[in-house]
């Protein structure tokens, strides 16, 4: 028997289906292409032409980014930067769970 395949029946979801690694790395993928897709249609969508050149417009950006386990926090107000550090506290408790649900602790 091969140790890969023992790897994956071991960490499967449900049983002869396909393993955890592989429904997480199809689930990260899944994300990012969904959201490249939001950004690129925003970004189509907000074109300034001249019928908008008059009206101002407000834009809030913020973000998390991941360098390990550590969560950098950005934004553009304090409101929003406080919004993503609770995305970030979320994304790092999911995380958490999944390294400990991947490890047989849980």
């Amino acid at each position: 028997m091969k140790r890969g395949s023992a790897f994956l029946r071991r960490h499967s979801l449900l049983g002869s289906g396909p393993g955890v690694i592989t429904v997480l790395v199809e689930a990260g993928a899944a994300l990012i292409a969904v959201g490249l897709a939001v950004l690129v249609a925003k970004a189509l969508t907000n074109q300034s032409g001249p019928e908008n050149e008059s009206n101002e417009s407000h834009n809030e950006a913020g973000g998390v980014i991941f360098i390990g386990p550590v969560p950098i926090v950005f934004g553009s107000n304090r409101r929003l930067a406080r919004w993503m550090l609770l995305v970030a506290l979320i994304i790092s408790a999911l995380l958490f769970a999944t390294f400990l649900i991947s490890s047989g602790v849980l």
